[in-house]
């Protein structure tokens, strides 16, 4: 099949759609706590892996083969064993196009690192079911940072809405605060009549990762897993898992996205959930 036969990815290119979604995330602490007491067993690690909780809401409008985003991502992390809290709020706007075989993807934000409120969020909840207070004390200020990010994609395969494979590279540069982040791997979307599947893998690089950050952020392989189900003819919900998602090895993420459609099907992948 030659570069110009490739079809385009859905939605089509005539007419626009529109998709809203929310989200939460978190480390495998609570959920594989509470699996493993069910089943008697350790099939999950059971450690804290610093994302007390992550929050986002993203918006994703496709105009011809123009998509725009815009999402909103909000982290509480937090190290016990080295006294470390810190909060990350982002904010960025981004657009995607596709030329053949080729997806480009370019946006820039801003975003806050430091005391944000994160320990009131999550001692509020300690408090509601019971779990001691978690007693850390925040750095002194608040940083502000500027941040660019670039994705490049190779199309390896596209069979019209049913199968997607393609080899990826993206950069993230940030001014302060946050480390600049450079991946690469592979990503693959497999569309089934009840469930949509993404699966991706590679390796994140981070550098200058600030001495306090380094508690919680490095670089490692990853995977992810996610999948989609329709609730209706414009509600969905995706669930997900990742391994080594900030570059500390050993560490699970889960989490659960529900997105409203309009005008046509824009799936949840996990490029739109990646650390900001």
């Amino acid at each position: 099949m030659s570069a110009a036969d490739v079809p385009s990815p859905s939605p089509p290119d005539t007419g626009n759609s529109w998709k809203a979604s929310f989200g939460y995330a978190n480390d495998n602490f609570i959920i594989g706590t509470n699996i493993n007491s069910l089943i008697k067993a350790r099939l999950f690690p059971d450690f804290d892996d610093h994302v007390t909780g992550s929050f986002y809401f993203s918006a994703h409008v496709q105009e011809q083969r123009t998509l725009y985003l815009a999402d909103i991502y909000y982290h509480i992390i937090t190290n016990r064993a080295a006294l470390f809290r810190t909060d990350i709020l982002a904010v960025r706007f981004s657009f995607e196009e596709q030329y053949h075989r080729l997806r480009y993807r370019a946006g820039a934000g801003v975003h806050l690192v430091g005391n944000l409120g994160g320990d009131v969020i999550q001692n509020s909840y300690h408090r509601i079911t019971g779990i001691p207070p978690l007693k850390l004390k925040y750095d002194d200020g608040i940083q502000f940072g500027a941040r660019m990010s670039t994705r490049l994609e190779y199309l390896l395969l596209n069979r019209y809405d049913d199968i997607e494979l393609s080899m990826f590279g993206a950069a993230t540069l940030s001014s302060s605060g946050l480390p600049n982040i450079l991946r690469s791997g592979l990503s693959a979307l497999f569309v089934t009549r009840s469930v949509a599947w993404d699966i991706n893998c590679g390796y994140a690089r981070r550098d200058r990762i600030t001495a306090e950050l380094s508690k919680v952020l490095g670089s490692a392989w990853f995977y992810a897993i996610l999948g989609e189900i329709p609730i209706s003819d414009q509600l969905a919900l995706a669930a997900w898992m990742t391994q080594d998602q900030f570059g500390i090895k050993g560490e699970v993420h889960f989490g659960l996205n529900i997105s409203w459609n309009k005008g046509g099907k824009l799936y949840s992948r996990m490029k739109d959930f990646t650390f900001p």
